[in-house]
C-alpha cells in the first residue's frame, strides 16, 4: 500500500548516508555482531532544526557484501530504529527489519522538535555469521541513505500540529 503527500513545493530535500560496521570475532566469536557494537548505537544521522518539520520519503541499504551473502548469514535479524537525540523513542511504532537490501523503500514518516540542537540518530542491530565466502571480509559495513524533506512552510507546520494534537486528544479520550 502506498500513501500519498503532497510536500510543498519549497521543500529542501536532505539526503542523508549513515554506515554501520561490525568486525568478524569482535565481539563476538564467529559472528559480526553489529548488536553489541556500541558504535552502532545512537549513530548521528542529521541535526533537526526547532519549528521545521521533516519528512522522511525513503530510504535504501546496501553492504559491503553481496545480498545473497547478508541473507544467508544472518543468525539474528538486523533492525534500523529511528530516534531523536532528547527523545530516545522510536519515531516508527517498532524498529524496522532488515530483511533485504533495499533501494527506495517507502517509510513516509513525519516528524519535528522544538528543541535546540536536537538530532535525528540511527541505530542497527542483528548478527551475522561468516560464509566461506565471506571469509577475509571485516568489518561487514552496511550503509543506510535516506531522502528527507525540510519544510519550513509555517501553514505546513500548524496544520502538521493541529493533526498531531488532535489525534493525541482522539487517543486519550478513548
Amino acid at each position: 500500500m502506498s500513501a500519498t503527500f503532497q510536500i510543498p513545493d519549497k521543500s529542501t530535500l536532505v539526503p542523508t548516508t549513515t554506515i554501520f560496521s561490525a568486525l568478524f570475532n569482535n565481539p563476538t566469536v564467529g559472528r559480526y555482531d553489529f548488536t553489541r557494537t556500541a558504535a552502532n548505537r545512537n549513530v548521528f544521522c542529521m541535526n533537526i532544526r526547532p519549528r521545521v518539520i521533516y519528512f522522511i520519503d525513503s530510504y535504501s541499504i546496501g553492504a559491503n557484501i553481496t545480498e545473497q551473502q547478508f541473507l544467508e548469514s544472518i543468525t539474528v535479524f538486523p533492525q534500523l530504529q529511528f530516534t531523536k537525540l532528547f527523545d530516545s523513542q522510536n519515531l516508527y511504532r517498532a524498529p524496522l527489519q532488515v530483511v533485504n537490501f533495499t533501494d527506495h523503500g517507502e517509510l513516509s514518516n513525519f516528524f519535528h522538535s522544538d528543541i535546540t540542537g536536537d538530532q535525528l540518530l540511527l541505530s542497527f542491530t542483528g548478527e551475522l555469521r561468516q560464509l566461506a565466502s565471506m571469509v577475509g571480509i571485516s568489518p561487514v559495513r552496511v550503509q543506510v541513505s535516506i531522502n528527507i524533506y525540510q519544510i519550513e512552510e509555517q501553514y505546513f507546520g500548524a496544520a502538521h500540529r493541529d493533526a498531531v494534537a488532535h489525534s493525541i486528544g482522539q487517543r486519550n479520550r478513548r
